[in-house]
């Protein structure tokens, strides 16, 4: 038995879509567990946004902290990792009262760079130039291998 297909205006289809997705998208905001997850994120975009480069005898990372001085950030190597630290300094009443809309904050952050080859920690040399922390470096030299041959039994 043959059904005759049933045409539905688009405008009816788009309204009805509409509908249903401000249904799930008031779901999807009034949910404790995807409301924390969207912290989750916001918390990530926190974090300084990072280049990292190798070259034959250096790494070179370069990590964007805008508004940050250098007395600010504290740089530790740990386990051949790199870690980039803020600790966010603490907002006083008096200085809450001088701004009509404060919308600039800095946060705490650490970002952890780990790299895959032995680095020379007492080497890394690190400047901060508007806005912008380079960190250089040097990976430890590596031992050259020699080819030996295999006698096949």
């Amino acid at each position: 038995m043959n059904h005759p297909m049933k045409i539905i205006p688009i405008d009816r289809v788009i309204d009805k879509f509409l509908g249903e997705f401000d249904v799930l998208q008031r779901e999807l905001f009034s949910n404790p567990f995807f409301h924390d997850q969207l912290s989750l994120s916001k918390s990530i975009s926190r974090l300084p946004k990072i280049n990292v480069k190798e070259e034959k005898d250096k790494f070179i990372v370069e990590a964007a902290i805008p508004g940050l001085k250098k007395e600010d950030v504290e740089l530790i190597i740990e386990d051949n990792d790199l870690i980039i630290k803020h600790n966010k300094k603490g907002i006083t009443e008096a200085d809450s009262k001088e701004f009509l809309l404060r919308e600039v904050s800095y946060r705490s952050f650490e970002r952890r760079i780990p790299f895959h080859e032995k680095i020379k920690e007492s080497e890394i040399k690190a400047r901060l130039i508007d806005g912008i922390l380079k960190i250089e470096i040097p990976k430890e030299a590596s031992e050259v291998k020699k080819i030996g041959k295999i006698e096949i039994e």
